[in-house]
């Protein structure tokens, strides 16, 4: 035996070493495939969002609402357009 060569572990602590570098090794993987997932959610998101947009868009359009108006719909359906104040007007 040289300086170097301390001996073995035992089998059950090599089997307890190995299971956990296993489970380390699965929850890496799973974080990855998390990171896919939510990089595809935050994708869909960005979609609906410029869905939603270009529907208000139209809308806008559609109702007479000048370009660059500020305004919102309420959950009734009803249309509030922001109103200016006296900073925003000088």
């Amino acid at each position: 035996m040289s300086d170097n060569n301390f001996g073995a572990v035992d089998t059950a602590v090599l089997q307890q070493l190995n299971s956990l570098k296993q489970a380390a090794s699965d929850i890496t993987s799973e974080i990855g495939s998390l990171e896919i997932r939510k990089a595809r959610l935050i994708g869909s998101l960005g979609e609906v969002e410029n869905r939603a947009q270009q529907i208000l868009s139209d809308e806008g359009k559609r109702l007479g609402i000048p370009e660059g108006t500020a305004w919102q719909v309420t959950s009734e359906g009803e249309v509030i357009v922001a109103q200016e104040t006296k900073g925003e007007t000088e």
